[in-house]
């Protein structure tokens, strides 16, 4: 695990959020603006951003209580977050780190006020954030809208995997049968699929090494699901990785991401406790967050822990950003 001179923070023994006296190293994060699940996050330059996300009452869903602004991070104490223009407004949006800017790919917009009837649509927006311009600008789109899926970039390819495509009133749901991939070093982009042998959403997925890991989720007969499946990106093959640990909520609404110092995939849900994959491939739990939290976001900053955001726990909402525990 990453340091910075000093231990890392023990959120086992601290109110959550704060820092030892003896981490001075590592900043003392700002608490996020608002309380959000479902959303995106990524580390770019020097910076958390997050964009989208679900606020009110959970599963009540109408435009009002969509977070719309992109906001920003600076990797410091004395930061405060920032708000920065907006695009599409999205619910479950996937947000990427690429060299040249902020990826931000699908998610689902509710399109019915407060007192109308549910209109969900997710869309297959793709989009980037040029910080130095603060503007946004258009990429490939996906083949169709995706939701309550994840993504994963790894170099210059982005990776999408599970999820569904939800239609609005009176329309059926359409569960996601491929991987999505693009290359945004080739000349002119495109998505490209790979059957996928899963119908899950409200997933994680990464890239460890030359395999894409998709972690959990809920079925399409509505069981939340252990399972691990583990695409070979050269040869398109799949196999089953080990099962998840057993925990609250099982593998529902996990947050994952590779420390890449490391190279070690990490995992964390409703009960707080962390788990690595280990050289064996096996989860070895090596942690706890003080917060549990099922759709929150871990970020990857350079030369220090992970950072979990956002999500919701027995607790509720959490505001507080925590990072990972030794």
């Amino acid at each position: 695990m990453k340091t910075l001179k000093a231990s890392l923070l023990l959120s086992s023994l601290l109110p959550f959020g704060v820092l030892a006296e003896e981490t001075t190293d590592l900043p003392q994060l700002a608490d996020l603006p608002v309380g959000i699940t479902s959303f995106g996050a990524a580390f770019h330059g020097n910076a958390i951003y997050t964009y989208g996300g679900q606020l009110g009452q959970a599963h009540t869903y109408h435009r009002d209580n969509v977070s719309k602004p992109l906001y920003r991070l600076k990797f410091s104490s004395d930061a405060e977050w920032e708000e920065l223009p907006s695009d599409e407004p999205a619910l479950g949006p996937a947000l990427l780190n690429h060299s040249s800017g902020v990826i931000r790919i699908g998610g689902m917009q509710p399109r019915n006020s407060e007192n109308e009837e549910s209109n969900m649509v997710s869309v297959p927006f793709v989009r980037r954030f040029d910080p130095k311009t603060n503007a946004w600008s258009e990429l490939p789109n996906l083949p169709s809208g995706r939701s309550s899926h994840d993504a994963w970039i790894d170099g210059d390819k982005i990776y999408v995997a599970g999820g569904w495509q939800m239609q609005g009133i009176d329309q059926p749901n359409l569960w996601a049968s491929t991987v999505e991939v693009l290359d945004l070093s080739a000349d002119e982009p495109k998505w490209k699929s790979i059957p996928q042998p899963f119908r899950r959403r409200a997933l994680a997925a990464v890239v460890l090494g030359e395999e894409l890991f998709c972690l959990g989720g809920i079925d399409n007969g509505g069981d939340t699901s252990l399972e691990v499946d583990i695409l070979d990106l050269k040869t398109k093959e799949w196999r089953k990785g080990p099962a998840l640990p057993e925990a609250p909520m099982d593998g529902f609404g996990l947050a994952a991401a590779v420390e890449a110092s490391e190279d070690t995939l990490y995992i964390t849900g409703f009960n707080g406790e962390v788990y690595a994959y280990d050289a064996a491939g096996k989860w070895v739990k090596s942690g706890k967050f003080e917060h549990g939290r099922m759709f929150g976001r871990l970020v990857d900053p350079p030369e220090a822990p992970l950072v979990v955001i956002g999500g919701t726990g027995k607790g509720g909402r959490a505001t507080a950003l925590e990072f990972l525990p030794e």
